[in-house]
């Protein structure tokens, strides 16, 4: 029982002091509720076709899609025509466009070109034509015109003379501004299927006066 034990028990006792507050605050670490992370929010992810959206406006889609649908719907006039009808007032309209008394008397008893006027159309695309025209008068080589719609003005020889004109699609007609050039006379053409599948070409004077020529398909 000398200084050694003494020292002794009052080590042992403090490694049993130390080794309950180890156990306490152990305790108190198992025993604390968690507390939550204060994260920042996750930003959502944008919508599926966001960014296609933010390119191309809804409007622009549709109106290519509207121009889609109408270049489909365009006619094809390709193939071998024949005149079989000649309709409205010639007389008027060829005195419209500057033909002679003599000249009207002569297309009247020609009947117009009713049987004889033979159209033979290559359409090889909806914009490009080349058109090879048996004319009313005998006297008159065919007639050969070639363009591509919306390309500027190009010539079209006619019966009543040659043409230079511009063309261009107003839904399922062809639609041509032209003038005469002897004359310059202002004239507008329209190129269309009528209702029978019938190909027609109708002229419309300065005037109003308005003339078709309505082929049957040759098969």
């Amino acid at each position: 029982g000398g200084p050694l034990g003494a020292a002794g028990g009052l080590l042992i006792g403090g490694l049993l002091e130390l080794r309950r507050g180890l156990l306490e605050l152990g305790s108190q670490c198992f025993l604390r509720e968690p507390q939550a992370l204060n994260l920042p929010p996750a930003a959502e992810p944008p919508p599926l076709g966001a960014a296609a959206e933010a390119t191309v406006e809804a409007p622009v889609v549709e109106e290519k899609l509207a121009n889609l649908v109408l270049c489909r719907s365009r006619p094809s006039f390709a193939g071998d025509w024949l005149l079989q009808r000649a309709d409205g007032d010639f007389d008027t309209f060829l005195s419209d466009v500057g033909m002679s008394w003599l000249n009207r008397k002569a297309a009247m008893a020609l009947n117009y070109g009713v049987g004889r006027v033979r159209i033979t159309c290559e359409q090889p695309c909806e914009d490009d034509f080349t058109f090879l025209k048996v004319l009313a008068d005998p006297r008159k080589s065919e007639a050969r015109s070639c363009f591509h719609v919306g390309a500027g003005s190009f010539p079209v020889s006619d019966d009543i003379g040659t043409l230079i004109a511009n063309a261009s699609w107003e839904g399922k007609v062809l639609h041509f501004a032209a003038r005469i050039d002897a004359s310059g006379l202002p004239l507008t053409m329209l190129m269309y299927l009528n209702g029978d599948g019938a190909f027609v070409e109708e002229m419309i004077s300065s005037k109003g006066t308005s003339v078709k020529y309505v082929f049957a398909a040759l098969i």
